[in-house]
């Protein structure tokens, strides 16, 4: 279901919900090391039972994953992320973004006298990720330029 609901986001397609459900996930890399750390402790248990670590309802795991596409693939920002499972959920979604179609992304660039500036990147906290060439001497929010010298104000 998720991996469904990420392809069709990622596609421009509408998921859709046949049942919602309440499931009990597991991310793929924990349950990997839970794997790695049983094979490590060389016990041989007949039967090994991995708990999962997150429980959702499928209607809210779409909300979450339409959120991403919506701020991350449409809008440059990445989202915030409050908890190991949002940062797994995130990247899961990210995997399902078709490289050759979105990337690479292209930037506006605002120029003026003063120099140019593009905004890289947007965090869904406080925060940006940005390029700026700026003239020798110039003002640009109240930070002064000055070129060739140790002095940035």
């Amino acid at each position: 279901m998720v991996a469904t609901f990420c392809h069709k986001l990622a596609q421009h397609e509408t998921p859709v919900i046949d049942t919602d459900g309440d499931l009990k996930l597991i991310y793929i890399g924990e349950l990997v090391n839970a794997m790695f750390a049983e094979i490590r402790s060389k016990e041989g248990k007949p039967e090994v039972i991995v708990k999962h670590s997150s429980e959702s309802k499928v209607s809210e795991l779409l909300l979450i994953l339409e959120s991403y596409k919506k701020q991350y693939h449409d809008n440059g920002i990445i989202p915030s992320i409050a908890n190991t499972f949002a940062l797994n959920f995130f990247n899961t979604f990210r995997c399902f973004i078709h490289i050759a179609t979105h990337f690479p992304v292209k930037f506006v660039e605002h120029k003026d006298p003063r120099g140019s500036f593009e905004e890289i990147i947007r965090f869904g906290v406080d925060g940006q990720v940005s390029f700026s060439t700026t003239f020798s001497g110039t003002t640009i929010g109240n930070h002064i330029f000055i070129i060739n010298e140790s002095v940035i104000l």
